[in-house]
């Protein structure tokens, strides 16, 4: 006898049929569904449409399947999708928006991202008591210490009950030399010098006499040395042996400084930096 056939009831989910569709719909009309129809329609493989368009089939790949994280950068993957469109006969402009929306609505997803707040309070009342007494008792730990170390020194010196009695030590007056005294000598005595060398100006054929404190210097210009480099007191003077037209003269200030010729006062010298006095030597053979 023939075997009776058993039907068997197969459940049909519908919501799960419905939702199939939907995703397959959604899948058709994304951009990656429309280059695969196209494709597919016009009976290419992905490696006829590589070599076609010289674009490697793992980007042709990525355009049907919606990885455009496969890209190195945004302007590639639009690049490639317009050559793609353009070899399908499809609307580049369109196919770009479609792939710009695509983009886009990836970046909109939220990411949940683990964010770390800081939140910023006062010390607790515990936490502060504890600080404080913490410092007292390292005060006071240290003041004990120090006491230790550093006893106190009055209590440990024996100090004089009976008041000390200074005996007067007789005053000792040391006879101090009379050095004004000596100054004084030595001064008449410098003063009675330039007095006699004055009387001597008025026979010398020529002599340089300081009116004041000057600085004086004397050069014998042939030969460059130099004969005077002082300084010269009041009323002191200089009987130079050297012939008045090899000499020259330089003074430290102004108007303390005198030549006399036979005598007489013949010049009176401001600032100088060697001046020479061969023109007095004229004045000089006159007055001999």
């Amino acid at each position: 006898m023939p075997r009776k056939k058993t039907q068997k009831l197969v459940h049909l989910d519908i919501d799960e049929l419905t939702r199939k569709d939907e995703t397959q719909k959604e899948a058709d009309s994304s951009l990656g569904g429309i280059l695969k129809a196209k494709r597919q329609k016009k009976k290419w493989e992905i490696e006829d449409v590589s070599r076609k368009l010289r674009i490697k089939p793992v980007y042709l790949e990525a355009l049907e399947q919606g990885h455009y994280y496969a890209f190195p950068a945004r302007s590639y993957g639009i690049g490639f999708l317009r050559s793609y469109a353009k070899l399908l006969d499809l609307d580049q402009d369109k196919m770009t928006d479609l792939f710009n929306q695509e983009t886009n609505d990836e970046k909109e997803q939220p990411l949940d991202m683990l964010v770390m707040e800081k939140h910023f309070s006062l010390p607790s009342f515990k936490f502060v008591c504890g600080i404080f007494c913490l410092i007292v008792g390292l005060y006071l730990i240290w003041y004990g210490l120090a006491l230790g170390y550093y006893p106190n020194v009055l209590n440990q010196v024996n100090l004089p009950t009976e008041p000390v009695v200074i005996e007067s030590v007789p005053e000792v007056i040391e006879e101090v030399p009379v050095v004004a005294e000596e100054i004084k000598k030595e001064e008449v005595q410098k003063e009675k010098v330039i007095e006699k060398i004055a009387d001597e100006v008025s026979f010398a054929p020529v002599a340089l006499v300081a009116t004041d404190t000057v600085w004086v210097g004397l050069k014998n210009i042939a030969t460059g040395k130099v004969l005077v480099s002082k300084k010269f007191i009041k009323n002191e003077s200089f009987i130079p042996e050297t012939p008045l037209n090899e000499l020259a003269v330089s003074t430290g200030r102004p108007k303390l400084l005198d030549l006399y010729i036979g005598g007489k006062k013949v010049k009176t010298f401001g600032r100088e930096t060697w001046l020479p006095l061969a023109g007095f030597a004229d004045v000089s053979a006159e007055k001999e």
